[in-house]
């Protein structure tokens, strides 16, 4: 009974075009459930190589400028918010600002000094190591 299905199984219409293209050219159009499935609806597989390089290309920061910014701005958390880690920018701003309201200004001169250590060990790091350890694994404390 099966065997009978598969023979009066009949191609969807939407495959007569390229089957009359094909047959034009000499090559065959497999049936729509022979594609590959790795694929999407709407072409060929998609290459994720080149989507991750892209994406790595788009995230690349600048040591040099997250360490600048950690330097003069840290208190601030000016860097964590150039490198994309606004959870831990906030934190140090409200602590720069509420605990310095708080502390006569001692919470904030930590911070700074937080800041000063980080940047520091900003601009020791080499670009690749720096992209390898703060942008693409986003580690977001020293």
């Amino acid at each position: 009974m099966s065997e009978k299905r598969s023979e009066n199984r009949a191609e969807p219409d939407v495959m007569k075009p390229l089957e009359t293209a094909a047959s034009a050219s000499g090559n065959r159009v497999p049936p729509l459930w022979q594609h590959d499935v790795r694929g999407t609806a709407f072409g060929p597989p998609v290459n994720r190589a080149r989507e991750a390089y892209a994406a790595r290309a788009v995230k690349r920061k600048d040591r040099v400028y997250a360490g600048l910014f950690a330097i003069f701005l840290g208190a601030f958390g000016m860097h964590k918010f150039y490198l994309g880690y606004n959870n831990a920018a906030f934190i140090m701003l409200s602590v720069s600002i509420i605990g310095s309201v708080l502390s006569a200004g001692i919470a904030a001169a930590l911070v700074w000094i937080m800041a000063i250590v980080e940047g520091v060990t900003y601009l020791t790091k080499s670009q690749a190591d720096f992209d390898r350890i703060y942008v693409n694994n986003t580690r977001e404390w020293f």
